[in-house]
């Protein structure tokens, strides 16, 4: 099996969207057992504005000089704890980076229930489509904690566009990388099983929020049991169920709202099974 890299603290590999890499500043930090090895990168009081649009899979390979036109026209932001940055509904006038922080991407139903779609942390980019096409914002977005954001309106963004046919064209291709990589989302939810959704999730969960400790990794969130079953796909008993297997089973263990990845590769074996193999 290939190596795996995990990048912790909120960093991550840039692949499927175009980009990325591991920069000098990542050293690597242990190997586990099953031979995945994971990298350590210490925040350093979050992650610069410039930089995160010059390395970001939105804009990274476009010329200097676009990238400067483009960094000139970010706005700063900050947010408390628990503070919305957009509601469902809400226009979608800008493209948001995070400097440092975390928010929360999530949907209210018409019940009351409130379903986690994504965690956004340092150097994450969101709200690229309604940059372009300015359609409403599908989802809530809530500060975790103190958030700092860089900002790119959409009014000035367009005035850019029309004016640079590069980056016109970059933002074409970048589409269709997205639209591969939701052609695979879909896949995984038509042929993995739920168990094998929720141990990919696990791993994602790892790979960007993942904290090495002593004989593991801790996802450095606090995750209730239903909101990891919401990010997977899978409902609140299922995932209450595999994950009370795979703790007896030594994989993970299960703190209050914590989960410690302890045997990685069984997961990973897992989230490698299409549905039916294993249950």
């Amino acid at each position: 099996m290939a190596e795996r890299l995990f990048l912790p603290c909120g960093c991550r590999l840039r692949d499927q969207w175009g980009g990325g890499g591991l920069s000098s500043a990542f050293r690597p930090a242990m190997v586990l057992k099953c031979g995945i090895t994971f990298w350590l990168a210490p925040r350093q009081g979050g992650i610069q504005g410039a930089g995160m649009i010059e390395s970001s899979s939105l804009f990274k390979g476009l010329p200097t000089e676009i990238l400067d036109k483009i960094a000139k026209l970010r706005v700063r932001r900050q947010l408390a704890p628990g503070d919305v940055l957009f509601r469902k509904g809400d226009p979608g006038d800008a493209l948001y980076g995070v400097m440092s922080g975390r928010l929360r991407i999530h949907a209210n139903a018409t019940d009351g229930r409130d379903a986690l779609l994504n965690i956004m942390g340092p150097g994450d980019i969101f709200g690229e489509i309604a940059l372009i096409d300015g359609l409403p914002r599908t989802a809530d977005a809530t500060a975790i904690d103190k958030v700092e954001l860089v900002m790119l309106r959409r009014a000035e963004f367009l005035d850019l566009l029309r004016r640079e046919n590069e980056l016109t064209l970059h933002l074409l291709e970048l589409t269709c990388r997205r639209l591969r990589w939701l052609s695979d989302m879909v896949e995984d939810a038509t042929f993995l099983s739920a168990p094998a959704r929720l141990a990919k999730r696990l791993l994602h969960l790892a790979e960007q929020n993942g904290v090495p400790i002593a004989g593991g990794i801790r996802i450095n969130l606090r995750l209730s049991q239903r909101a990891i079953g919401e990010l997977a796909g899978v409902s609140r008993e299922t995932t209450n169920k595999h994950l009370r297997n795979w703790s007896r089973l030594g994989w993970i263990s299960l703190r209050r709202e914590t989960v410690v990845l302890r045997a990685l590769q069984p997961l990973q074996d897992l989230a490698d099974t299409e549905a039916g193999e294993l249950e």
